[in-house]
């Protein structure tokens, strides 16, 4: 048995080595987040293809709105880290029945959600124009 630096088990030596490339991933995505970077040139230094270019909008300050987490129109979730495999945890509070809410989710899906006119991603948002 193979362990990883999160306590995880592995019976094969090169799935160990696959998830510890993915926990030390996330670490540098959270260092990189914590940081003010987009989620966009995060992905871009880790070598990951980024899924929609309004990523390279949504920070750490960005708000979201993911309605079905949420009980009103109110932008409130917050991409808050990276875990292995590149998921983000967003969280915050929204108006959900039972309060602040949080849950990973997919690069992909946080670019959806970004994209909601109703989600503010200013003042992060860059001007493309100049």
């Amino acid at each position: 048995m193979h362990r990883t630096t999160d306590g995880k088990t592995f019976h094969g030596e090169a799935s160990a080595i696959g998830h510890q490339e993915d926990i030390e991933e996330a670490k540098k995505g959270n260092t990189m987040l914590k940081s003010g970077e987009s989620v966009g040139a995060i992905l871009r230094a880790l070598g990951k293809t980024v899924a929609d270019e309004i990523l390279d909008q949504v920070t750490k300050e960005s708000k979201l709105v993911i309605s079905h987490w949420q009980c009103r129109d109110t932008p409130g979730y917050q991409p808050r880290y990276f875990e292995p495999g590149l998921l983000i945890y967003v969280g915050g509070d929204a108006g959900s029945w039972s309060g602040s809410y949080g849950n990973t989710i997919t690069t992909r899906d946080l670019a959806r959600y970004a994209e909601d006119s109703r989600s503010v991603l200013e003042p992060n948002a860059k001007d493309h124009t100049s």
